[in-house]
């Protein structure tokens, strides 16, 4: 009976607000007597109504899945994996969205992107982040280009000569930790061992790479160059200042800190060189066809 009761009063709020207080009361009277059987089979009705409506909402959000794919666009794509190159027609929905586009929406899009204030904390981390991720890669992971016929011989002295410079001032920085032999306890410790032999084994490397003309050694060891100057430099230049070593290996040192920018510049383009040797030659004849075209 409290069941009923309650039905009945929700049922009369709604029919207040839809119809009116005088229309409600004579439309509701007879639910007061209503069996228990009625009240079953008004929630089966109510479950088939409410099946019905979510079938309608289905049927409606397919029917606008499929206007929006009518809407799309065919783009043709080129698909690079797999076993043979080919190219695939896909749908896209927004055109300012498309990554490698351009057309005039998503020039538009990237304009507003890029005008997009970005004045705000995380911002200012990202972009000092950004500003010393540019600077590393600049000074001491350099990609640059192969050389051209004109610099050629220049870029190979020039490189051969800072890895000479490179090994003679690592054999001076061992001859300063084996007399007295102590100092490899305390120097020696980062300069060897925090990464072990690696600012030993980085010259060879490029002393075997110069003379056998491998860009893989040259590659190892300009990592290797790259992981000295983050971990091993610092922290022999720390250890030395703070035991009070001589000025003259702290100099040597800090020489062979900055010896890497130079090598990491000449390095890059000996190693493009290396794996692109015919580059010269396509160089030159793209030129021709170039001047050709232009006349």
């Amino acid at each position: 009976m409290k069941d009923r009761i309650k039905k009945i009063i929700q049922t009369q709020m709604q029919v207040n607000k839809a119809l009116g207080k005088a229309t409600a009361a004579t439309a509701n009277i007879g639910q007061l007597y209503v069996s228990d059987e009625e009240d079953e089979d008004d929630d089966v009705n109510n479950g088939n109504l409410r099946q019905m409506n979510n079938a309608a909402s289905a049927d409606e959000e397919n029917k606008q899945v499929n206007l929006s794919e009518h809407l799309m666009e065919d783009q043709e794509v080129y698909v690079h994996g797999g076993p043979k190159f080919h190219t695939e027609y896909v749908k896209i929905i927004d055109k300012s969205r498309r990554a490698y586009s351009f057309s005039l929406d998503s020039t538009k899009a990237f304009e507003m992107s890029l005008k997009k204030p970005r004045n705000g904390c995380g911002d200012r981390c990202t972009r000092f982040r950004a500003i010393l991720y540019a600077i590393w890669l600049l000074i001491f992971k350099h990609h640059g280009r192969a050389p051209g016929k004109n610099g050629l011989y220049a870029i190979f002295f020039c490189f051969s000569l800072c890895v000479a410079l490179d090994l003679v001032l690592v054999c001076s920085m061992i001859n300063h930790l084996t007399g007295p032999i102590s100092n490899v306890f305390s120097v020696g410790i980062p300069f060897l061992f925090v990464y072990p032999l690696i600012a030993v084994l980085a010259p060879l490397y490029g002393m075997i790479g110069c003379i056998a003309g491998s860009a893989d050694c040259l590659r190892t060891y300009s990592m290797m160059n790259s992981t000295c100057v983050m971990v091993n430099y610092p922290a022999t230049l720390t250890v030395m200042w703070y035991l009070n070593d001589e000025p003259v290996y702290i100099c040597v040192v800090a020489l062979l800190y900055l010896i890497k920018i130079p090598l990491s510049f000449f390095g890059s383009k000996v190693r493009n060189h290396l794996e692109n040797p015919g580059y010269i030659e396509n160089e030159a004849k793209f030129r021709e066809l170039s001047d050709r075209t232009a006349d």
